[in-house]
This record gives C-alpha cells, sequence and structure tokens, in this order.
C-alpha cells in the first residue's frame, strides 16, 4: 500500500509538470493523456492493495489471536525462521496433537475399565444403631448394637466382557495410529512450508539487489528526459512502472514470507507461545 501510494504521488507529479509544458506546447498533449492514463492504473492498484491489506490483516490476526500487539508490531519477529529440526521437534505440542495424546489415553483407560469388569469385588459396610430409654424402677436403660458385613463378588461367567475389551483395545490402537499419522503428517508439512519460507525470503534479497540498479536507472532515465532531451516520457514512465513493479514484489515476497514463518509457527507450539 506504500509502495502504491508513492506510485499515485509520483505520477501525479508526472501529470502536473506535463501540464505546465502543454499549456505552453499544445503538440505533447498526447504525452499528458499517457501520463493520465498511467496515474488513474495507479490508483487502482493503491485500491486494490488497501483491500488486499485488510484480507492480510484478517488472516494474520486469525493466526496470532486478538490478544496480541497489532499487525504493526507483527512484521519484523516474523522475519526469522526457525531451525527446521527444531521445528519439528515442537510439532507434537501443538494443540490438536496434545488432544489426539489425551484422547489415546482416555481409551487406554477405558480398556482397564473393561478388563476390570471380570475381577473378584470386595465391598464392606457397617451399620450401628443406639437406644436409650429413661424411667421406671431401672432408670436409664441404652442398648447398642453394631453389624459389619463383606461382601466377595467373583464373577464365574461374563460372556460379553472379552468381546468389550478387545474392542476397547482396538480402538486404543486406532487412537494411537490416528495420533502417529497426524504427527507425521504434520512434520513433512513443516518442511514443506519452511522450504516456502526460506525461499520467500530469498526472493526478498534477490529482489533488494535488483532494486538498487533498478533505482539508478530510474534516476539516470527521470535526469536524460528532464534536462538533456534524450529520453521520451514513455521511456520514464516504463522506468518508473517497472521500479515500482519491482518494490511491489519485494513487498509481496516479504509479506509472503511473514505469513508462511506465522503459519509454520503455527504447526508447532503456536504463534502465541512464541511471541511470548
Amino acid at each position: 500500500t506504500v509502495v502504491y501510494g508513492q506510485y499515485v504521488r509520483k505520477m501525479a507529479c508526472l501529470v502536473e509538470a506535463l501540464e505546465t509544458i502543454v499549456r505552453a506546447d499544445r503538440g505533447r498533449a498526447s504525452e499528458l493523456l499517457q501520463a493520465r492514463k498511467s496515474l488513474q492504473q495507479a490508483e487502482i492498484s493503491l485500491v486494490n492493495s488497501q483491500s488486499q491489506l485488510r484480507q492480510t490483516e484478517v488472516r494474520l490476526r486469525r493466526l496470532v489471536g486478538d490478544n496480541l500487539p497489532g499487525t504493526e508490531g507483527l512484521p519484523s519477529v516474523l522475519l526469522q525462521v526457525e531451525p527446521l529440526p527444531q521445528l519439528v521437534a515442537e510439532v507434537e505440542r501443538a494443540s490438536e496433537i496434545a488432544a489426539l495424546t489425551a484422547q489415546a489415553a482416555a481409551m487406554h483407560h477405558y480398556v482397564d475399565a473393561v478388563a476390570a469388569g471380570t475381577s473378584p469385588q470386595v465391598g464392606w459396610n457397617i451399620n450401628g444403631s443406639q437406644s436409650i430409654g429413661r424411667g421406671g424402677s431401672r432408670g436409664s436403660i441404652s442398648s447398642s448394637t453394631y453389624a459389619i458385613g463383606i461382601s466377595v463378588n467373583i464373577p464365574l461367567l461374563s460372556p460379553g466382557v472379552p468381546p468389550a475389551t478387545d474392542a476397547a483395545r482396538k480402538r486404543a490402537r486406532a487412537a494411537e495410529y490416528q495420533r502417529a499419522e497426524a504427527i507425521e503428517a504434520r512434520r513433512f508439512r513443516v518442511a514443506e512450508v519452511h522450504e516456502q519460507a526460506l525461499a520467500s525470503f530469498d526472493r526478498v534479497r534477490r529482489t533488494a539487489a535488483v532494486l538498487r540498479d533498478s533505482e539508478q536507472v530510474r534516476n539516470a532515465t527521470l535526469q536524460q528526459w528532464q534536462q538533456l532531451g534524450r529520453r521520451s516520457l514513455f521511456d520514464v514512465m516504463a522506468a518508473e512502472a517497472d521500479h515500482f513493479n519491482l518494490r511491489v514484489s519485494y513487498v509481496n515476497a516479504l509479506t509472503d514470507g511473514q505469513q508462511l514463518n506465522a503459519n509454520l509457527l503455527s504447526l508447532g507450539r503456536g504463534v502465541s507461545e512464541w511471541l511470548r
């Protein structure tokens, strides 16, 4: 958005300069029309970039949450890509994997509970009562009664328990396989996104090197058009468009890398914990 805003201002300055020229030389009116056309195209690109910025902010907030600092502070902390072995090791700390781990553990506890149905069961109870009578020739009379009972239940025949226990064990193994498969798939996804993030930041570095040369070409073309008359307006606009397109490519690559880095962190311990 900032780059397109600068491009719009640059084209506006060029249009203003050509308006002054055309007032003195009507023969260059076609150049003014071409410059206005470029200005309108730049304004359309600016509006589109503003819309894309709002969409990007929504996606970033979905990844990092609303309780974190605004997106103004996020780009700087998302420029460094963590080493791949460290990210792969943190896959098991993901919330989805933790849920699958808890589910597998619950299945194993259920197996133990079903198997316990064939074990002897011992129960006990204590009852007591006390009564007190007053009056009569014998005075106060009290009596107490206590009873202690122990019950032992030994299942002799439980035909449904073994199949139920076997089914519970199979469900527990299935939960373990599901967890292992989810971890393996997430590790491959981490490796894939890690490579994409590195490629995006490498593109950033390469584009920055090209931008330095483009800046020199742009300035030289504008100077030759203004002072020497050795370049046409179309050369100037082409140099400006090429330079700003490179700047847009640089920003796009940088934004892609930051989004991929945030996505990469969300596959492990999560962006929120990493930022803390």
